[in-house]
C-alpha cells in the first residue's frame, strides 16, 4: 500500500486491468494525432473545461492529474490548447506507473505512486476525474491535495450522498476501464468504492479555497437501491489568489 494513492483490495492493482488501461490509454493518444479534435466525450469535455481555467500568457502550466491513467487528459490538453505548454503530473497506482514509464514517454508527462513526490512543485491545477472515491480515505486525500495549493482544483464524477459516508464493492467490465475503444473482454473487475458526506467534502475543499461553481450531476451507477448518491463537478480557487487580486481600500 502506498501514501493516499489508488489502492483497493481487488481493482486497481489487478495487472489485466493495469495491461488494458495502458493499452488502451495508447491507442487513444495514437486517435488524437491522426485527427484534427479529440472524440467529444464527456472526459474530453471536461479536460476542455479544466484546462480553460487556468490564467492566459503564461510560459508553463504545471498540472497535477490525480487518478490521470496512462496520462490520456493530458493528451487531450496539448490536441486542444496547441499553443500551451504544459508539465504534467500523474498520481496513480504503483502497477499502473510502472507500466506507464515503461510503456508510455513524452518529456512533458510525468508519473508518480505518491502525492509526497509533487509537494514541492508549484501547480495551476490539480484534475480529478473519476479518482478520489477509490482511495482508501477520499477526505484526508482531498486534504493531501488542498496541502499542495494549487491555484485551482477541478474535480469531476465524485460521488457524493446527503446521507453520511459509506463504502461498497463496484463492479465493471475490464473492457470499459480507460478510455477510448474497448477491446474485447468479459472479465469483470470489482473494487471499493467509498462515497463521501456533501458537506463534510464541502467543508474541507472551503477551508482554503473559494468555491466558484458545483454541478450535481446524474446520479452514480451501480450503488443499493436505497441509497441516494449523486456524481458532482466541483470548481474552486485558492483564496490566497483571490485575495490577492483584491484591491486594497483607502
Amino acid at each position: 500500500m502506498f501514501n493516499q494513492g489508488l489502492r483497493t483490495v481487488e481493482g486497481y492493482q489487478n495487472i489485466t486491468l493495469v495491461d488494458t488501461i495502458i493499452a488502451k490509454n495508447i491507442d487513444y493518444q495514437n486517435s488524437l494525432r491522426t485527427q484534427d479534435l479529440p472524440e467529444l466525450s464527456q472526459q474530453a469535455n471536461q479536460t476542455f473545461s479544466a484546462i480553460n481555467l487556468l490564467i492566459p500568457e503564461k510560459d508553463l502550466y504545471r498540472v497535477l492529474d490525480f487518478g490521470g491513467g496512462g496520462g490520456h487528459h493530458f493528451a487531450e490538453a496539448q490536441t486542444m490548447f496547441p499553443d500551451k505548454k504544459f508539465r504534467w503530473h500523474v498520481i496513480e497506482t504503483e502497477e499502473m506507473v510502472e507500466a506507464a514509464r515503461k510503456n508510455i514517454h513524452k518529456q512533458e508527462l510525468e508519473f508518480h505512486s505518491t502525492i509526497e513526490k509533487v509537494k514541492n512543485h508549484q501547480l495551476d491545477l490539480v484534475f480529478c476525474n473519476s479518482a478520489l472515491q477509490y482511495t482508501d480515505k477520499p477526505l484526508e486525500t482531498l486534504q493531501s491535495l488542498i496541502s499542495l495549493r494549487p491555484n485551482f482544483l477541478y474535480l469531476t464524477r465524485i460521488p457524493l450522498t446527503y446521507g453520511g459516508s459509506f463504502s461498497y464493492t463496484q463492479k465493471s467490465k475490464i473492457m470499459d476501464n480507460g478510455p477510448g475503444s474497448s477491446v474485447q473482454s468479459k472479465s469483470i473487475i470489482k473494487y471499493k468504492c467509498h462515497v463521501e458526506d456533501f458537506s463534510k467534502f464541502r467543508q474541507t475543499l472551503a477551508r482554503e479555497f473559494n468555491i466558484l461553481a458545483i454541478f450535481k450531476e446524474s446520479g452514480w451507477d451501480n450503488l443499493p437501491p436505497e441509497r441516494m448518491v449523486n456524481s458532482f463537478t466541483i470548481v474552486a480557487i485558492l483564496k490566497e489568489i483571490v485575495n490577492s487580486t483584491i484591491p486594497s481600500g483607502n
